[in-house]
């Protein structure tokens, strides 16, 4: 096989290939949501990275409870779901 085809197909392969914290952040934009609130930790700082990457708002906190009631707060002024990550789990929805 020619070397160009090769690479067109290593290409394609690379293309289609994906992780869970791109497809959290693409879940994440097609439901509207465009601000994170959170606490960074060692398993999901690369979650905070991306989705700042990807024009998601990210704002970080001390502490889970502090998270998860500015989430809840902005979700009651907005009428929106805001979003709560936390460092034991991967996502929450608050």
């Amino acid at each position: 096989m020619p070397a160009t085809v090769q690479s067109i197909d290593a290409n394609k392969a690379e293309q289609e290939l994906t992780d869970g914290f791109h497809l959290v952040i693409d879940a994440l934009k097609l439901n509207g949501i465009d601000t994170i609130y959170g606490v960074p930790g060692i398993p999901i700082t690369d979650l905070g990275r991306m989705a700042q990457a990807a024009g998601i708002r990210v704002i970080s906190f001390r502490h889970e409870q502090n998270a998860g009631n500015a989430a809840a707060i902005a979700g009651f002024l907005t009428r929106k779901p805001g979003g709560s990550r936390c460092r034991l789990r991967a996502f929450s929805m608050a």
